[in-house]
């Protein structure tokens, strides 16, 4: 179909405006033109198509030379069909003088502009094709269809980093076509070597992890450096981290804060998390708990559940802030809500103290329960301990003995006597059943 309608465009388009001017130029019958409609289509024909096929590509290719070359000949017929359209109007023409005085300016104006027109909409059919792609994976679409990867493998093929790109993603999810790390880190490669920031980062994953490559934590930083210094946020972040864990590079605080902040202050949470936390602690900066708190809360208010908690507990313990146990339950109930374990267990923690809430030892075990079933070891501990005292829940030694053990298991540091204290007042049935479940116990996840 795209190769029938650029034909029809190369052939049909400088035709139609080769008749045009041809007619109204030697249209008007006279001694010298029996057959004007003869003349004026040889003039159409000659002048208009001759022009289109030989200089509509050079043009098309000194004007966006990343252009696939069909599309070049299609989009540039149309600047083309304007040099015929320039030649039949020369001064060489008999009539020319005779004829510029009264129609050529608005015919040649009207020609232009749809020439312009046409050539415009050719390549922003052109944009619309990688930007309709693109979705199908960025979106995670289930169906990605083989005219859809067909249409990716064509324009990769002939260079299109996008497509390279797209088509990377898809070999590494496994969308539509078997899951290949190898082949995903290919296309990858290809539109990373064109400078395509999103590939570069995505390369560094792979070498990250050791996907269709062998694991390279020092090539994952060279990519994820070429990515970063584009500006892309994620890049400078993955950066930090290789920083300040020193993988790949020395350990260097300092540029780990470095690149976090420029990804923070690009409005990536993640980086404003662990800015957040790099302030906290004092690594690579002075500790500074407001700017502790400012950090997280710009995290917070995207929604980013770890920073939600961090500020809770800033709010709990007065830290960068004037203490509030209320703001503190209330952000830890927006990172608990989205299942984060450690803000679950924090916000059990205050309806059994009844810190910000009323007490209300029955909603604690519900809290506690969630972040347990997470494997959350303090959260394991602490609902063993509800069970121990009956609070909250009826009290139940082998449901005590069951938490206490998962969290001694651990390493939780006072599990493992109150198992044994616990376990005193056991029968041996109830210490059998109790191990039983602590060995099929499997972990949930939210």
């Amino acid at each position: 179909m795209l190769i029938l309608s650029g034909v029809l465009i190369l052939f049909g388009i400088p035709l139609l405006f080769g008749s045009l001017v041809g007619f109204l130029i030697r249209g008007k019958p006279d001694e010298n033109y029996k057959n004007s409609v003869g003349k004026a289509l040889g003039w159409a024909f000659g002048i208009g198509l001759a022009t289109s096929i030989v200089g509509g590509p050079v043009l098309g290719f000194l004007m966006d030379p990343l252009r696939p070359p069909l599309q070049q000949v299609v989009g540039m017929a149309m600047t083309g069909t304007g040099i015929g359209v320039f030649s039949v109007l020369s001064p060489a023409n008999a009539t020319y003088q005779k004829w510029r005085d009264r129609s050529a300016p608005l015919l040649l104006l009207v020609v232009l502009i749809v020439v312009v027109a046409l050539t415009l909409l050719t390549k922003d059919t052109n944009q619309n094709v990688s930007e309709s792609v693109k979705p199908v994976v960025a979106q995670n679409t289930p169906t990605v269809t083989n005219d859809t990867i067909s249409e990716l493998r064509r324009a990769a093929q002939q260079g299109d980093a996008d497509a390279q790109y797209n088509l990377g993603w898809i070999y590494a999810k496994g969308e539509g076509v078997p899951k290949n790390d190898a082949e995903a880190v290919a296309w990858y490669r290809r539109a990373a070597e064109q400078g395509l920031a999103s590939a570069q980062f995505n390369l560094g994953l792979m070498y990250r992890k050791g996907e269709g490559v062998p694991e390279n934590d020092a090539e994952a930083v060279a990519w994820y450096r070429r990515a970063a210094e584009q500006g892309y946020a994620k890049a400078q972040s993955n950066l930090a981290v290789m920083y300040r864990k020193g993988e790949g590079v020395p350990k260097n605080d300092a540029e780990a804060v470095a690149w976090y902040r420029r990804a923070a202050e690009q409005g990536l949470a993640s980086a404003q998390y662990n800015l957040g936390v790099i302030y906290d602690e004092g690594e690579g900066i002075p500790k500074n708990d407001a700017e502790a708190v400012a950090w997280f809360r710009r995290a917070a208010e995207q929604g980013y559940a770890k920073a939600q908690s961090n500020l809770g507990v800033m709010y709990q313990l007065g830290e960068g802030v004037p203490k509030n146990d209320a703001e503190a339950v209330a952000w830890f109930r927006r990172a608990a809500e989205q299942g984060l374990a450690k803000a679950q267990h924090n916000l059990g923690w205050m309806y059994a103290g009844g810190e910000g809430v009323p007490k209300n030892d029955a909603e604690a075990v519900a809290w506690y329960r969630r972040a347990a079933e997470q494997g959350y070891a303090d959260a394991q501990y602490n609902l063993g301990l509800m069970y121990t005292k009956g609070e909250g829940v009826p009290k139940n030694d082998v449901d005590a003995y069951f938490w206490f053990n998962l969290a001694a298991a651990q390493g939780q540091e006072n599990a493992g006597g109150n198992r044994d204290s616990t376990e005193k007042q056991m029968t041996r049935e109830q210490i059998a059943e109790a191990q039983r479940r602590s060995a099929t116990w499997k972990l949930k996840t939210e």
